[in-house]
């Protein structure tokens, strides 16, 4: 298993890796149209080039030069800039329980505490069975947000945060 830092040149296989894990990942959380419009809001080669080109982070969990996951992290503006967050962290369905997800967050965990960070934050559907794996990993609840992403969507998340 590689962690490798991905470039813009991934961004069509970040998008396949998040169609593919999406609808099994939300199917009890959130309507397979929100799911659609969130691929699309988050996942569309415009919407990763943005995202990497404002300094967001995308690393990839590959094995014989096969993507099985993903993550992405970035500084969090604020005054200290010491807070990271987590903004994405996917694996195939097929490939979960093997310890990837645990690699990514530890690839991730790592790199911010080497660049300064003191804490990481992350956003996580509150229905989402990803918040066990959270806790798992000595992130704590911090508050309950609902943010309003258009087209009478919404994310109901736990914001859990991490000191590093």
């Amino acid at each position: 298993m590689i962690i490798k830092t991905a470039t813009l040149v991934d961004i069509p296989t970040i998008n396949q890796l998040a169609c593919l894990i999406w609808p099994t990942a939300y199917q009890h959380v959130i309507s397979a149209n929100q799911i659609a419009y969130m691929l699309q809001l988050m996942y569309s080669e415009p919407a990763l080039t943005h995202q990497f080109e404002n300094g967001h982070q995308f690393i990839l969990a590959t094995d014989n030069n096969v993507a099985l996951g993903f993550a992405s992290y970035s500084l969090l503006n604020n005054e200290t800039a010491t807070t990271y967050k987590l903004n994405k962290l996917y694996v195939l369905p097929l490939q979960a329980k093997k310890g990837i997800g645990s690699l990514l967050l530890n690839y991730v965990c790592h790199s911010c505490k080497k660049m300064g960070g003191t804490q990481i934050i992350l956003n996580v559907n509150k229905k989402n069975n990803a918040v066990q794996f959270y806790l798992k990993n000595n992130f704590a609840i911090a508050k309950v947000e609902v943010i309003d992403i258009g087209e009478g969507y919404f994310m109901d998340d736990y914001v859990m945060q991490k000191k590093l």
